[in-house]
């Protein structure tokens, strides 16, 4: 199961995305958009879902940004579930980044770069 853990020193928001065959099926879209978890300082927290590979983008509350991969995904600035294409008004673009759960089953670590 993935999971988060914020090593920052403000709130992180993380949203993510995962294949989802049986609840957003068609037209390449059989995935699930999902935002926002809220991690605090030092706080670990597991995503749904038990997939090889999941998608995340992640934004601090003092406006520091990991993820930034190739993968366009609109999402809303509060809380949100939706397939995948899925558009409205709300949503912005976020660029997520894949991650595989078996070579890099030690989850994601959020830290301030330098």
């Amino acid at each position: 199961m993935p999971y988060f853990t914020n090593a920052h020193t403000d709130v992180v928001a993380v949203a993510g995305m995962e294949y989802d065959p049986d609840g957003c099926a068609g037209e390449g879209k059989n995935f699930i958009t999902f935002g926002w978890y809220n991690l605090a300082p030092n706080q670990r927290k597991y995503m749904p879902g038990n997939w090889r590979y999941f998608y995340w983008y992640a934004e601090s509350k003092d406006g520091l940004v990991w993820g930034e991969g190739p993968y366009t995904v609109y999402v809303r600035r509060s809380r949100f579930v939706k397939c995948l294409g899925e558009t409205s008004t709300q949503d912005y673009i976020a660029k997520m980044r894949q991650h595989d759960t078996e070579k890099f089953p030690g989850g994601v670590r959020l830290i301030r770069s330098t």
